[in-house]
């Protein structure tokens, strides 16, 4: 987390806020960089991650925040909307209003019951929602090479895969820790088609 410089990421976090309404944001790469701490100290949500960083400035520190300047729990949670590119939801549960029951006869409840219209069209709705699918992941040495179309993957998976390509893929290359040319890559459970094989035998000597 020390060495990761998340500046050429800033134009694709600062993209979902507007320069000229509403008060000024959080600084983008500072929240992100909070999100990758939350991630490497284990926690797995804001509602413990911030009093965390209440509790100990070392957390907030660490995330590039002034420990008297933490961000509150819905920031977090705005930020993450916006990142993923989310319709912005209430997060209170909403009680349902108290409804008296009625007594009814057993036989006409079971007759209600009985009598209930079978679904319709679920077959053509889920036929739709698979073929509105992308048919086709881009490859995975464009994807390296940042020539990758991801215009079909979902809008969250773009703004993730170009964050990863701008702060470390292409980091790498510049550091020569990766030869485009001379390039061997185990992709298992990525979102982009290898040639993995569940019920192959392993040959290599790594962990």
């Amino acid at each position: 987390l020390q060495k990761t410089n998340l500046d050429k990421a800033y134009p694709i976090l600062a993209l979902p806020y507007s320069t000229d309404q509403g008060r000024p944001a959080r600084q983008p790469t500072c929240m992100f960089r909070s999100c990758l701490a939350m991630t490497e100290c284990g926690v797995t949500g804001f509602d413990a991650w911030v009093p965390m960083m209440h509790d100990d400035p070392f957390y907030a520190i660490i995330s590039g925040f002034d420990p008297d300047d933490i961000p509150g729990v819905g920031t977090f949670y705005d930020f993450q909307d916006r990142l993923l590119k989310r319709l912005r939801q209430p997060r209170t549960i909403q009680r349902r209003p108290f409804r008296r029951r009625t007594r009814r006869d057993k036989a006409e409840h079971h007759k209600d019951k009985n009598d209930l219209r079978p679904h319709r069209n679920i077959v053509n709705r889920l036929a739709d929602r698979l073929l509105a699918r992308p048919s086709k992941a881009p490859a995975l040495s464009d994807a390296l090479k940042g020539i990758a179309d991801f215009s079909t993957l979902p809008d969250y998976q773009q703004t993730l895969q170009a964050i990863f390509y701008a702060c470390f893929v292409s980091r790498s290359v510049d550091l020569k820790l990766i030869d485009l040319h001379n390039l061997y890559v185990a992709g298992d459970g990525t979102k982009l088609p290898t040639w993995a094989n569940p019920h192959g035998k392993k040959l290599c000597t790594c962990s």
